[in-house]
């Protein structure tokens, strides 16, 4: 993650099927916030009003 946000890359989404987790990385943070199985993911200042509904992901 560390040489996509290094790059430019303003939000880095990593997404475990298997855990039912998501980490939200991005370069003014140094560990990630963690997001649980029934947790939403946003990116406001990116994608305005998009919401990500992370337990539409695992039916």
């Amino acid at each position: 993650m560390n040489f996509d946000l290094s790059n430019g890359v303003k939000t880095v989404w990593l997404i475990d099927p298997t855990l039912h987790k998501a980490w939200i990385y991005t370069p003014d943070s140094s560990s990630p916030t963690v997001v649980g199985a029934e947790g939403i993911l946003t990116v406001e200042s990116l994608l305005p009003n998009f919401q990500l509904e992370l337990a539409q992901l695992w039916i």
